[in-house]
């Protein structure tokens, strides 16, 4: 199952009121918001416009969640997807921003944590898909118990469903985040059980787990 079909299921799912999204590029994933009350997308060089439900914030996601900003709109998080920079410690820096918002059901999305070879997991960027090395912080967050995530076997590149995280380990890992981002910018090899997808679900299979939660 591609990617924005899944999404798209997740979003009859979970109903969300308020979406928000981070890195819109072509804007094929927020489409699949368009039954929330509002869909939020965050990327400082969209290559589409806001339409219907829609409100796309031309900047960075530091600009947005900055308080002194105030450029949020928003006081809560029914389901997000991180789709942004892909760096391991700025992806962490979404989910952990995001989960500030997550309304006690939300739920998060993150994108590319499921490399399928070294060259699309490089720190520099590819031609054709580009995971970065954002499976470096989906595997932290897996690996915590206080975290509840499945990843999920989608097209081309993988997701990490996150349901659940207590504000302790949220705590930790804003705590760790100076040290994890340290060891992150030097090279790690990809797991072979990330590249091979070894504990991921099949889509169907995760989507009726979530709507099981629900």
């Amino acid at each position: 199952m591609h990617l924005h079909e899944f999404l798209g299921h997740v979003n009859e799912i979970v109903k969300p009121k308020t979406y928000l999204e981070i890195g819109v590029q072509h804007g094929y994933s927020l489409n699949q918001a368009h039954a929330a009350d509002i869909a939020i997308g965050i990327d400082p060089q969209p290559l589409t416009k806001a339409t219907g439900n829609q409100e796309i914030f031309t900047m960075t996601s530091d600009t947005y969640f900055d308080p002194v900003m105030s450029h949020g709109v928003i006081d809560h998080v029914d389901l997000a997807f991180v789709d942004g920079l892909h760096h391991a410690e700025q992806a962490m820096r979404d989910f952990l921003n995001i989960c500030s918002y997550l309304s006690d059901t939300g739920v998060i999305v993150i994108d590319d944590v499921l490399p399928r070879n070294e060259i699309e997991a490089d720190r520099f960027q590819c031609p054709g898909d580009w995971t970065g090395d954002v499976w470096k912080m989906a595997h932290v967050l897996h690996r915590q118990s206080e975290v509840e995530s499945l990843y999920v076997n989608t097209q081309p590149t993988g997701v990490l469903v996150v349901t659940g995280a207590t504000h302790r380990v949220l705590d930790y890992l804003w705590e760790k985040l100076p040290m994890l981002t340290g060891a992150w910018q030097g090279y790690l090899p990809v797991p072979p059980e990330i590249l091979n997808r070894e504990d991921a679900w099949e889509p169907l299979s995760a989507l009726e787990e979530l709507r099981s939660m629900r």
